[in-house]
């Protein structure tokens, strides 16, 4: 027994209905969006993303974009970035120029912050060479700047006995791992016979010491 063909235009006619029931949960999340309902907006595009499945053509690949860039601005209310930076690379695989896109996943790596601020750098500056009037962009780009060149400061003294001192001074006991961390560094110095004087004279040895003392276990350890 002979199978009857699928009607012409039958496949077009799917495709188009999962547009079209995925423009309305796209509508949904727009409005959950626009309440503050992040985590239900980010539901709802992604509800959008599955109705639309593996539908085809030009339509169907701008809306699918739209989607992965809105549900990228849910996860970076939500503090999500790995989440937004994934939704974002997703969008620049199938359209490199997708300036949201851009701007979302420098978000997302300013986010992610220390070493990862170098590639929101290069995205805000892909953002400006394709949109030079892009004000966020711009914004984003100095703000990111300033915080890269803070950063290199940073590291800088960070490898001196003086800057090792000011930084764990400052902090008042505060950021408990962070000054761990510097204690480790400051103990590794006064093993360098060249700089042993200068951290005798910065009192780096008895800071150190008293560290070791200490019953908290986060500054005890890395001195010992």
């Amino acid at each position: 027994m002979s199978v009857a063909p699928p009607p012409v235009g039958g496949e077009e006619a799917a495709g188009a209905d999962d547009e079209a029931r995925a423009a309305e949960l796209k509508a949904e999340g727009n409005q959950h969006f626009k309440d503050g309902e992040h985590e239900a907006a980010a539901e709802r595009y992604g509800a959008a993303l599955a109705a639309l499945g593996g539908a085809q053509g030009a339509g169907a690949a701008a809306q699918r974009c739209a989607l992965l860039s809105n549900r990228a601005a849910c996860y970076l209310a939500l503090e999500r970035p790995a989440d937004a930076e994934a939704d974002c690379d997703s969008v620049l695989e199938a359209d490199g120029s997708h300036v949201k896109a851009l701007y979302r996943r420098g978000q997302a790596r300013e986010q992610l912050a220390g070493d990862r601020l170098d590639d929101a750098m290069k995205d805000y500056l892909r953002l400006l060479h394709l949109d030079p009037g892009n004000k966020p962009g711009a914004a984003a780009a100095a703000r990111v700047r300033e915080r890269l060149q803070a950063q290199q400061s940073e590291r800088a003294q960070g490898g001196t006995v003086p800057g090792l001192l000011a930084r764990i001074s400052a902090r008042r006991g505060a950021d408990v791992e962070e000054s761990a961390t510097d204690l480790r560094r400051l103990a590794g110095l006064t093993a360098e016979p060249g700089k042993a004087v200068h951290v005798a004279r910065e009192r780096a040895i008895p800071l150190v010491s008293a560290a070791a003392a200490s019953s908290n276990e986060a500054l005890a350890a890395p001195a010992l």
